[in-house]
């Protein structure tokens, strides 16, 4: 009966003792090359010898779902894995993965509703097995697009630019000799964009790009690129617009690691006047780097009257009304300023104040009438005239002008 007691509490002592070995191993808290929203995540690794099942698993309160990690594994949980519904195409996997819209790389990741602070705890837990890291500004990786990144079981470092997520270092071993041995993983250099150039319509600082008027703007595009493995390594160089992607073509050979790619886009006549942004990527059969340049879509003002006479019989002191349609056919709203000549006859003239345009009320143009119409782009407005001939007026046949100007609308 002793021997009995003994042994049940032998166990009792010994059982929560048994821990899995699951690391909290990398962690992008704040990074640039995305939005926090997009790019945020962090590795875990498995050091046991048998799969975890990670459905128990609890990350920051969330719980991870129905994945595992096998032995020897680093598993990355990303904030936005791939890209969602939101209004931009950024991701996990459109900066670490190979772009393409869905995960098929070289290790597991999943998506998680994470919301990573600059100074935070982070909690990994079953319930009975829990890895907790701390972490501050002094830590690194603030804002530089470097992560955190842990050695040891009691080391952590500032990680290089971009992190190695689904890769690392991290050892639980304890050197208890005199001798290290080494590993050393000979990793393939990734190509580096040396230069982006532009078609630039302007002299001006950065990259001006003119519309074209009823027809679509061709933009041609130069890329540079330095891959130090010689540039036959590279497999292929793309860039990115207004959400389509297309490769570039190879053109020369500039040196043994330089090479020009070349290739075009068009913009079309009415896409709004502003700022964009081409996003270029240059992958070997390892890497893949990206870079980016900004340019100014220029604004064009284009307007059409679906009329080019007001013919009329009337007799003196009689008023006669008439309307036209403006399309504004350029890239960017239009207001537009309406003035007049006086009717001229042989003999005879009627002053430009019998002509009037009707904003809110009539108004004489006598003088130029500025009309605050905010016509969008492609888009259509109504201007009404009333003539009114004065009551001395002599017949005949008198002719004159109506003039149209139309400029950018400054109106949000």
């Amino acid at each position: 009966m002793k021997r009995i007691f003994l042994t049940t509490i032998w166990l009792c002592l010994f059982f929560p003792l048994v821990t899995a070995n699951l690391y909290i191993t990398e962690i992008m808290h704040s990074p640039t090359q995305v939005s926090d929203s997009e790019g945020e995540w962090i590795e875990i690794y498995n050091d046991g010898e048998n799969i975890i099942d990670l459905n128990t698993w609890i990350l920051d309160g969330k719980t991870i779902g129905n994945r595992s990690i096998k032995s020897k594994e680093y598993f990355v949980i990303a904030r936005e894995l791939l890209d969602g519904t939101d209004l931009d195409t950024e991701s996990f996997e459109f900066y670490w993965g190979n772009n393409n819209g869905i995960w098929d790389e070289n290790f597991s990741a999943t998506e998680l509703t994470l919301s990573l602070k600059e100074e935070d705890t982070i909690v990994l837990t079953n319930g009975l097995n829990t890895k907790e890291f701390s972490y501050n500004k002094s830590f690194g990786g603030n804002r530089n697009g470097k992560t955190l990144e842990r050695i040891s079981l009691t080391e952590w470092q500032e990680g290089p630019l971009d992190g190695t997520p689904g890769f690392g270092n991290f050892s639980t071993t304890k050197n208890n000799w005199n001798s290290i041995n080494i590993f050393l993983e000979l990793l393939n250099n990734a190509p580096e964009i040396i230069q982006i150039n532009l078609t630039d319509d302007n002299e001006k600082e950065g990259i001006q790009i003119l519309p074209l008027l009823n027809e679509e703007k061709m933009v041609f595009i130069q890329v540079i690129v330095n891959e130090t493995d010689g540039f036959q390594d590279i497999e292929s160089i793309s860039f990115s617009i207004l959400n389509e992607t297309r490769n570039l073509t190879f053109k020369e050979n500039l040196s043994t690691t330089n090479a020009r790619y070349e290739g075009n886009f068009t913009l079309s006549n009415n896409l709004t006047a502003g700022e964009y942004t081409i996003f270029v990527f240059a992958a070997d059969k390892e890497n893949k780097t990206k870079k980016d340049i900004n340019f100014t879509y220029e604004g064009i003002v284009s307007t059409e009257l679906n009329v080019t006479n007001f013919k009329m019989s009337m007799h003196s002191g009689e008023t006669t009304l008439h309307s036209m349609q403006i399309l504004n056919g350029g890239n960017v709203p239009i207001d537009t300023e309406i003035s007049a000549n006086d009717l001229l006859s042989e003999k005879e003239s009627i002053p430009r104040n019998s002509i009037e345009v009707f904003q809110d009320i009539w108004l004489p143009l006598e003088n130029p009438v500025f009309l605050d119409l905010n016509v969008a782009p492609q888009d259509i407005k109504e201007i009404q005239f009333r003539i009114r001939t004065p009551q001395q007026a002599r017949s005949g046949t008198y002719k004159g002008v109506i003039t149209i100007t139309s400029v950018e609308s400054k109106d949000e």
